[in-house]
């Protein structure tokens, strides 16, 4: 089966579900202001962009938890529009 990433690419001003924290990214260090590495502190909710939800329900059992959670199980057919 042939994947494709579906991602959404984070970025300032992207939209949120309402009452959710926006995206921000806040440079610390930058390579082109001399510093050794570029560095940002990162602020959003679990619920930005595509994601999986961090806490699975409670119904799941340890098996189905994230860490174990087979990738090919988020995956799915789908029509190309293209």
């Amino acid at each position: 089966m042939e994947l494709y990433d579906a991602s959404v690419p984070l970025r300032t001003g992207m939209v949120t579900f309402p009452g959710d924290p926006p995206f921000t990214m806040s440079p610390m260090f930058e390579r082109n202001r001399g510093d050794a590495f570029d560095l940002a502190l990162l602020s959003m909710g679990t619920h930005i962009g595509t994601h999986v939800d961090p806490r699975p329900p409670t119904t799941w059992t340890a098996e189905q938890r994230l860490i174990k959670y087979p990738l090919i199980r988020l995956s799915e057919r789908a029509l190309s529009s293209i």
